[in-house]
């Protein structure tokens, strides 16, 4: 998924892009592991789109509690 978003964004002629993941996501598809997000998103900017302005978010769920959000949050 990140690859095709890079592939997307090239295609496009984006020079910025700001992206993430949501914090849900974050255990989910990362195993908590905050290298290993960071690492998926530039390595695949490296790879597919080098020259894009990667500017990394984390995105916050309003339907996942406040609690939930702020353990969540703990890596970051």
């Amino acid at each position: 998924m990140i690859e095709a978003t890079f592939a997307q964004a090239k295609a496009g002629g984006v020079s910025v892009l700001e992206i993430g993941e949501d914090v849900w996501a974050f255990g989910e598809y990362f195993e908590n592991d905050i290298d290993r997000l960071i690492r998926a998103f530039i390595d695949a900017k490296n790879k597919i789109a080098p020259k894009i302005d990667l500017r990394l978010q984390i995105g916050l769920s309003r339907h996942c509690s406040i609690d939930y959000l702020l353990q969540c949050l703990e890596p970051f």
